[in-house]
């Protein structure tokens, strides 16, 4: 007897406590649930509204179309609440009042995120809500207020966390909130409008799915303006992997001109829902761009924009090297120049080729892809770091690539101290090296690029590699213009030992890098690999060991160097900011400033980055830029790119971005941001910051 009374207190003591508190009428039911019957020493929690529609009634969403509004909560009332905020599940689109609407019907589950002022005390949560409900006739008002106690303690006094009955009810819900678009998987890639018609302004939104879409996609648009959007049309691609979906914006219902306000350059939010997945996008419309003009200008983007590489810092110990390669042909014949000249076009060419073909694998993969990214990978680095050890030490003369007597008659008489692909591999190796950087143009003709189709994609780069490629070009096609230079002599081998000095500066900001993402550690344990490279070669240059042994050594060390990186794994790094007037790049916080009449100055950067580094010492760094980023009314943040990262890729994405450098300012006069070039000067900068302040 004793054991079963025991066994009633303890059922008694343990059964879950359920809070709530509701509201009923005729045409609907709702319940604030909590998800915890102990919250601990949490500084959030989860709340669920429990919205149940009798009949046709339905409730909306936060943008509600032309007609309704959405829900409205005052929680001015409540104790130890610091904030209460909306997680909105996608939502459903119907008709009311012969309006197009979107909102949820028959049920759903609104759950909304408490901060806490002070976590683990008792707070109490009093909510005045104001909100419609409508069936296809009718809309209905209704003011509820809702109240919760939150208690720290579980029943026997411990504060702890105790999940209540409905954790997984609200979750459930909280799981059908969009994901943000990040740039891989399902993403929105771009979108474009059409400013021609006369009657309407033509929005088209291309979004991609390397799985493909199995069932119904739908897209639900908020313009952030007054205006009336039919529901968009979508097509599928072949495979369907491409939807595009096109809608006319009009000033309103009747359909007869355009919105007042025009879009291009402004944000607007999409949610993309396909089945259970969802994703949320905040894009920045773009011009529509269609049609051979269009091309033909981004064509012409990318060739200036690959040309201009050329004088990038990136690119710089390369460039000089080819420049030692024009001195060493002087006195050679047209034929000789020719050849090899045109053969480092070829590897320009098939490097963005080969970057091209990537491009498209991995975006058809579900990745997202972008300019210089490949630096984010560490073994990309250790690759590029080895060739570049190999070639200083052989600018120093302690190896040469030779060819025998035979496999350079083979290779069309080339002599045999000459190889056929160096000349081709050191135009590969120019492409490689320019990727960090970026260019005037350059970044217009890349977004154009990677939010198009693979056969688009290879005819920008194709562009791109030839403005590179045009220097060497000139010099393949007319190669008497260097018949008047000096033939090569003992000079030429002082001015090669200095030429390697560049490629060991490029090694150290290489290894510099590295350190970023896998530690000191890692680029010290590296740097003596490197040494011990050079000691073998050194020691085969003196006689002392033979060349078996001596590639023997390189191979395992070559090797060993790339087990480095997932030795020390990879380390959490962020940017120091102590002592500076920057702040850490939180998108979420760029409204709160402009409301507060602030100007944000947002910094997209990365360490491997060179164009940026760049324009940190030369204009970021000023004395002028820096006192106005220390103003009162300015706040600068920096985004650091340097080991990739989801929101700040899904920032670049928004502005229709692939790559870093990227600068926008935001203020009061200009909320959407307003875009800088990507080669920055002090007069754009001071420009950027005061006239949008106007």
């Amino acid at each position: 007897m004793r054991a079963r009374l025991f066994s009633y207190l303890f059922v008694f003591l343990t059964a879950p406590i359920f809070a709530a508190d509701s509201y009923k009428d005729a045409e609907h039911s709702i319940t604030l649930r909590s998800g915890y019957e102990a919250t601990g020493s949490l500084g959030s929690v989860v709340l669920g509204l429990d919205f149940l529609f009798n009949g046709h009634w339905k409730t909306y969403w936060r943008t509600s179309g032309l007609t309704g509004y959405p829900i409205k909560i005052d929680s001015s009332g409540s104790v130890n609440v610091k904030s209460v905020s909306i997680n909105w599940p996608v939502p459903d689109q119907f008709v009311i009042l012969n309006l197009k609407a979107y909102g949820y019907e028959k049920k759903v589950v609104l759950p909304l995120t408490i901060a806490l002022i002070e976590p683990g005390k008792e707070a109490i949560v009093n909510l005045k809500l104001d909100y419609l409900i409508c069936d296809p006739g009718n809309c209905l008002q209704r003011k509820v207020e809702l109240s919760l106690k939150l208690s720290p303690k579980d029943f026997f006094g411990n504060v702890t966390v105790v999940k209540s009955h409905d954790f997984d009810l609200i979750k459930s819900y909280l799981e059908r909130v969009p994901h943000p678009d990040n740039g891989s998987g399902m993403t929105i890639e771009r979108v474009e409008l059409d400013t021609s018609p006369i009657e309407s302004h033509r929005l088209t939104v291309v979004a991609h799915n390397p799985e493909g879409f199995r069932s119904r996609v739908s897209l639900f648009i908020e313009p952030n303006e007054d205006m009336y959007l039919e529901i968009p049309e979508v097509t599928l691609s072949k495979d369907n992997t491409i939807a595009t979906f096109t809608t006319n914006m009009h000033d309103n219902e009747l359909k007869m001109k355009p919105p007042s306000v025009v879009m291009t350059g402004r944000n607007m939010t999409f949610t993309l829902k396909e089945k259970d997945k969802a994703i949320e996008s905040i894009r920045v419309v773009q011009a529509s761009d269609t049609g051979l003009t269009g091309l033909l200008l981004i064509l012409a983007f990318a060739f200036i924009g690959g040309f201009i590489l050329n004088f990038m810092p990136c690119v710089l110990p390369v460039i000089l090297i080819k420049i030692y390669s024009i001195f060493h042909h002087g006195g050679a014949t047209k034929a000789h120049v020719r050849r090899n000249f045109l053969l480092t076009v070829m590897g320009i060419l098939s490097a963005f080729w080969l970057l091209a073909a990537l491009s498209i694998v991995f975006k058809q993969l579900g990745y997202a892809v972008g300019w210089g990214v490949q630096f984010q990978e560490p073994l990309f680095l250790v690759a590029i770091m080895i060739v570049i050890t190999l070639f200083a030490y052989n600018l120093l003369g302690w190896f040469e690539i030779l060819l025998s007597s035979n496999v350079a008659t083979k290779l069309t008489k080339i002599e045999s101290k000459e190889s056929v692909m160096a000349h081709f591999f050191s135009g590969a190796f120019v492409t490689l090296l320019a990727t960090p950087c970026t260019a005037p143009f350059l970044g217009t003709a890349l977004s154009y690029a990677l939010s198009r189709s693979g056969v688009e994609i290879f005819e920008i780069f194709t562009f791109m590699g030839l403005g590179l490629a045009l220097p060497f070009m000139l010099i393949g096609i007319f190669p008497g213009s260097i018949k008047k230079l000096p033939k090569p002599g003992k000079w030429m081998d002082q001015f090669k030992k200095s030429l390697s000095i560049l490629l060991f500066a490029t090694l150290a900001w290489l290894l510099w890098t590295l350190s970023a993402t896998n530690g000191t550690a890692a680029a010290y344990t590296l740097v003596f690999i490197f040494g011990a490279m050079g000691i073998a070669l050194y020691l085969k240059y003196r006689s002392v060991i033979g060349s078996a042994v001596t590639w023997a050594l390189i191979l395992f060390l070559s090797g060993v160097s790339f087990a480095v990186p997932y030795y020390y794994g990879t380390t959490a790094y962020e940017k120091d900011l102590s002592g500076t007037s920057w702040v850490k790049f939180d998108e979420e916080k760029i409204a709160g400033f402009v409301n507060e009449s602030k100007t944000v100055f947002v910094d997209v950067t990365a360490d491997w980055c060179l164009t940026c580094k760049a324009n940190e010492l030369f204009v970021l760094k000023t004395q002028e830029v820096e006192e106005l980023l220390k103003r009162d009314n300015t706040v600068a943040m920096v985004a650091d790119w340097t080991n990739g990262d989801k929101n700040i890729t899904a920032f670049l994405r928004r502005f229709g971005k692939y790559g870093v450098p990227f600068y926008v300012v935001f203020s009061p006069k200009h909320p959407d941001g307003v875009t800088l070039s990507e080669v920055l000067t002090v007069e754009g900068v001071k420009k950027a910051l005061t006239t949008t302040e106007k």
